[in-house]
């Protein structure tokens, strides 16, 4: 009987994914978690929580007040993140490099626009996020005609 190879020693950090949870749950996967020290899942973040994460992380990189984001754009960098702080990091961060390309000193909703379209993000109450799903449903032409 061959045994799977061991690594040990090495930390290891996944953040926040039900999936690898629910496989290490399964009886193959015994020996594997057993080996995990901490398990720890972060919740996402309410509309507060989020301006305050964000206003956290500027101010450890250098701006003590947030003036990048207005209310308004911090309303949606929420709503659209769902308030994982993941997705969070990703879109500001392309939210910040847009406004410094555009050489504006603050973020839109109409670049926070076109942040989350480059970034093919979804989120519920999207209108783009049912018109993927009517694209991917409806039959081609092609196929109509061979029936």
């Amino acid at each position: 009987c061959a045994s799977a190879p061991v690594v040990v020693g090495i930390p290891l950090k996944i953040w926040n994914s039900v999936r690898i949870e629910r496989k290490l749950e399964e009886p193959n996967y015994r020996q594997l978690r057993q080996r995990i020290g901490l398990r720890c899942r972060l919740r996402h973040f309410s509309s507060a929580e989020t301006a305050a994460y964000i206003a956290t992380r500027l101010a450890r990189a250098g701006m003590r007040e947030q003036t990048a984001f207005p209310p308004d754009v911090l309303f949606e960098i929420h709503k659209r993140t769902q308030g994982i702080p993941r997705l969070i990091n990703l879109v500001s961060d392309n939210l910040l490099l847009t406004a410094f390309a555009m050489e504006k000193h603050h973020a839109s909703v109409e670049m926070l626009d076109e942040v989350t379209r480059d970034m093919e993000l979804h989120w519920p109450g999207d209108p783009k996020r049912f018109e993927q799903s009517e694209k991917a449903v409806q039959p081609k032409q092609a196929d109509l005609s061979a029936a």
